[in-house]
């Protein structure tokens, strides 16, 4: 597994965590949908951006909107990130990876101009699997008093991998550093 990058992308590092409340405040659109597509593009260079970016597009197939409005039965968002050539793949922390059958709730803030455009990035993905909601580290959402809470990390298989390409890539924790 390659990660690298064709050339050097500033993109704004990512907010603390605050609440999960405060992510749905700051959505201007949640749905729940299930991942049909994740394709790869590279822009144009253009007089304003001269350096060619991978993008990674996934679309949702959409199964409910509580926030916001969607026209038709699928939705795409745009991330910063994708292969470039052969095995390399650029790889932007915190900007979450998706795989084909995902079934997820998104709280989408811009999906326009952001290298990511979820709230709080990876703060902004919500997987359900087997019956729990949990993010992209696999703590458990829950409800505490009034609030929603982030609660005990759960080992998931589908957390911890991810189609990117032609590769996979798993997640692994590791006790001591490599030299």
């Amino acid at each position: 597994l390659c990660f690298g990058l064709a050339a050097p992308v500033v993109a704004s590092p990512p907010e603390p965590f605050t609440s999960v409340d405060d992510r749905l405040r700051e959505a201007g659109l949640i749905f729940e949908g299930v991942v049909v597509s994740v394709r790869y593009a590279k822009s144009r260079p253009t007089t304003e951006q001269p350096d060619v970016r991978p993008y990674t597009f996934v679309t949702f197939e959409v199964k409910d909107v509580f926030k916001g409005k969607i026209e038709g039965e699928r939705f795409t968002l745009r991330f910063l990130g994708g292969p470039i050539e052969g095995d390399t793949f650029m790889r932007i922390s915190d900007v979450p990876l998706f795989d084909i059958g995902d079934h997820d709730i998104l709280l989408v803030q811009d999906n326009v101009h952001s290298p990511c455009p979820l709230a709080g990035c990876a703060d902004g993905r919500f997987r359900l699997i087997d019956g729990l909601v949990v993010n992209e580290l696999g703590e458990r959402l829950q409800r505490h008093d009034n609030d929603l809470k982030l609660g005990p990390q759960v080992k998931l298989r589908e957390v911890d991998t991810h189609n990117m390409a032609t590769f996979l890539l798993e997640r692994e924790e590791r006790d001591e550093f490599l030299a």
